[in-house]
């Protein structure tokens, strides 16, 4: 008994809108997609994942006072899909589906 692992590819970016300052706006977004792949190859039956899988990540943030203060909110899989990804020993493993955070940072 194996599991071919799908193939994925992630990326992320941020594109700063602020001033050279460090204070201004950004926005951050990616994601991560995944191919399909054998859940089961031995012994029968033989399974295969067809369906591809992906997870769209996005945020936003603000930053003030030279940048020492910022305030953050992203989400992590947005478009609310519902990944599950073989591990080996015949367990899964099913993604966070959607997920919200808002973050604050003081530095010194």
């Amino acid at each position: 008994y194996w599991i071919d692992p799908p193939n994925s590819v992630s990326g992320h970016v941020k594109i700063d809108l602020g001033d050279l300052k460090g204070n201004g706006f950004y926005l951050t977004g990616g994601g991560v997609w995944y191919s399909g792949y054998w859940l089961e190859q031995a012994p029968p039956p033989y399974i295969y994942w067809t369906k591809d899988q992906y997870s769209a990540d996005v945020g936003g943030g603000w930053r003030w006072n030279h940048g020492r203060d910022s305030i953050y909110a992203s989400s992590d899989n947005v478009t609310n899909q519902y990944n599950t990804l073989a591990l080996q020993g015949r367990g899964y493993t099913a993604y966070p589906r959607e997920q919200a955070f808002v973050t604050y940072r003081h530095g010194w």
